[in-house]
């Protein structure tokens, strides 16, 4: 019954995102990928160049552009939130179940067990925000959770079935995002080290897998990471940041007291230990721009199954711990629901509009911008990713994440006929105040200024202090039937005489 109720909160909370604004860009970059699989048999954002993993999720990836094929190539994102939805009701069954038999094993109450730890996942509004993103996030966060199950089956029970099964699960987490390579080799090497007789086959299974895909990887992309490992390298400061975000706003701070009652179980340790590691390296990598702690998935998960069997297990005065830090985790992730501190909208529809009117313009065949993914489903032309996501050169280059070093040669010799340029400050004659220009597009505004070659066409708001310039080369025409007449002043000249004025 407990199990029923946690099921009926999840579809709720899938409810609260049933607005397609919650579907985010990045997704559109995995969708486009799919498609160019099914239609040019390339897996890669932009088929006129060499092929580069532009995404983290490649399973998932195949998984849409399998629905791509069936369905004729129809829009994938509402079977993507489909799925999602799906793999998370999974996974509230799948943490309820699992936690139940563990505690039910070493005499605590299996039904508190799982209900707790069903409920911190059904509450937990993160999740199913990504559940409705478009992105894989929820079937990693279900193959995780499946992977321990299979894994704690099989070290009881000892079959080749149970531990060829563990190790094809946690193998094909490593094929969703990369970490899971780090996770399937920690926890099957931790159980090798007790039961290397019997887990052999799950470690065979799994480095199988892991080999496999980085073959593939090497042969067909000429690397054994994605693209976005260069694209955002390390960033400690921001990492730390986002950890501290994490801990106040995802946990309510005390939430790890509720696992200490379960840390009396080495395999407890074992998964608290791998939830460090996933900690330590998500401050390591700089956390993420997205809201809804998409990297902290896996320890949000792990916390929720040890809370659930440590209150079962708690006895004397460590109960009532348990039971509070278990009520201030869910009055945080509450809390974060209400103030819409778990998730975020995108507005996609000035995207679609732009990504459309390039694909009817024969003079453009390639534009540079940085929210490359609606924009890119919509046009079929080349794109010139701006932070490096789908280039590999740009992603090489020295500088952080939408910092790296400009290279001008290279964005010439590319030479996009169109270039959408991000502003926070609107651009309007006279111009009031300073531009405030995206970080990544600064270094390329300062090249066309210096150097030319492109024009300021117009701007479009797309969202509430979010405006794009639209800039054209200088040799193009834009048909004034899809793009209107061109502004009589641009922003050069805006800043011009903005600068005399100042004098």
């Amino acid at each position: 019954m407990s199990l029923l109720a946690c099921l009926l909160l999840a579809l709720v909370q899938g409810l609260r995102f049933r607005d397609l604004s919650y579907c985010v860009d990045d997704s559109w970059i995995s969708f486009r990928i799919a498609r160019n699989l099914v239609e040019h048999g390339i897996l890669s954002f932009d088929i006129g160049s060499p092929p580069v993993e532009g995404m983290t999720n490649l399973l998932w990836t195949l998984l849409i552009a399998g629905w791509l094929r069936v369905s004729g190539g129809g829009d994938p994102v509402h079977m993507a939130r489909l799925m999602g939805m799906m793999a998370m009701l999974g996974a509230v069954l799948c943490a309820g179940l699992l936690a139940a038999r563990v505690s039910r094993r070493h005499g605590g109450s299996g039904c508190l067990a799982g209900g707790v730890a069903a409920l911190l996942v059904a509450a937990n509004g993160n999740l199913f925000f990504y559940a409705s993103s478009g992105l894989e996030t929820p079937l990693w966060a279900l193959l995780f959770l499946l992977g321990l199950e299979r894994l704690d089956c099989a070290l009881e029970r000892g079959s080749q079935w149970r531990w060829c099964s563990a190790g094809l699960v946690f193998g094909l987490l490593a094929m969703t995002r990369p970490e899971g390579v780090l996770v399937g080799a920690l926890l099957l090497g931790a159980a090798g080290l007790v039961h290397l007789r019997r887990s052999w086959l799950a470690l065979a299974v799994f480095g199988a897998m892991v080999v496999g895909l980085e073959l593939f990887r090497w042969r067909y992309y000429g690397a054994l990471v994605p693209n976005t490992f260069h694209a955002k390298p390390p960033d400690v400061a921001a990492g730390l940041g986002y950890l501290g975000k994490y801990l106040l706003v995802g946990l309510g701070v005390v939430a790890p007291l509720a696992t200490f009652p379960a840390l009396r179980s080495s395999r407890a340790r074992v998964l608290v230990g791998l939830l460090v590691v996933l900690l330590c390296g998500t401050a390591w990598s700089g956390g993420d721009w997205m809201p809804g702690f998409r990297r902290c998935v896996l320890p949000s998960l792990g916390l929720a199954l040890l809370a659930g069997i440590g209150l079962a297990w708690a006895r004397g005065w460590w109960r009532p711990v348990a039971l509070t830090a278990c009520l201030v985790w869910l009055g945080a992730l509450g809390l974060a629901g209400l103030n819409g501190w778990d998730s975020s909208v995108y507005n996609h529809r000035v995207m679609v509009e732009l990504g459309r009117r390039a694909s009817a313009s024969p003079t453009i065949q390639r534009v540079a911008l940085v929210d490359i993914g609606r924009f890119g489903w919509e046009f079929e032309g080349s794109v010139f990713d701006l932070v490096g996501l789908t280039d590999a050169h740009i992603a090489q280059q020295m500088g952080g994440h939408a910092e790296k070093a400009w290279d001008d040669a290279y964005f010439r010799r590319r030479s996009p006929e169109m270039v959408l340029v991000r502003s926070e400050t609107p651009i309007e004659d006279p111009l009031l105040v300073q531009p405030v220009i995206g970080l990544a597009e600064r270094p390329l505004l300062l090249s066309v200024f210096t150097h030319g070659g492109w024009v300021h066409h117009s701007t479009m708001e797309i969202d509430v202090d979010k405006f794009l310039l639209v800039f054209h080369r200088e040799d193009v025409e834009l048909p004034a039937a899809i793009w209107g007449p061109p502004i009589p002043k641009g922003l050069r000249q805006l800043l011009v005489e903005q600068s005399l004025g100042g004098e």
